[in-house]
C-alpha cells in the first residue's frame, strides 16, 4: 500500500477549512473512484487512530479521507469546547466540515 497523502494546506482566510483542519487523503486503488469514507476521531484523539482501517477494509474502490479536529485537546484533538460551551464550536466544526465536502465535491 502506497503511503497516504498528506494536505495541510496554511492559506489564511477567514472560515477556510483548510487553516483549519488537517487532513490526510488516501486514495482509492481503483483509479476514477469517487467513493469516499470520511473518518472523524472523538475527543482526545486524532487521525492516526484511524490509519489502519484502509488496510483492515480492503475497499479496492474507496477512497479515505481522516480528518484532525481543529481544536488541540491534552495530546489529540477536539472538535468543540467539552467542558464550558460546547455550541459554537460544534456550529464550527459543522460549518467547516460542510465547506470541505462542498469543495471537495466541486474537484
Amino acid at each position: 500500500m502506497p503511503p497516504p497523502q498528506k494536505f495541510l494546506c496554511v492559506h489564511v482566510r477567514l472560515r477556510n477549512y483548510w487553516a483549519m483542519l488537517e487532513t490526510d487523503f488516501i486514495p482509492a486503488k481503483e483509479k476514477d473512484s469517487r467513493r469516499l469514507m470520511i473518518l472523524l476521531h472523538g475527543l482526545g484523539d486524532s487521525m492516526e487512530g484511524y490509519r489502519w482501517v484502509p488496510e483492515a477494509l480492503r475497499l479496492p474502490w474507496m477512497n479515505y479521507l481522516l480528518v484532525n479536529a481543529p481544536d488541540s485537546y491534552y495530546g489529540g484533538f477536539s472538535w468543540y469546547d467539552y467542558a464550558d460551551q460546547p455550541a459554537p464550536g460544534i456550529k464550527r466544526s459543522r460549518e467547516l466540515l460542510f465547506e470541505m465536502l462542498d469543495d471537495m465535491r466541486a474537484k
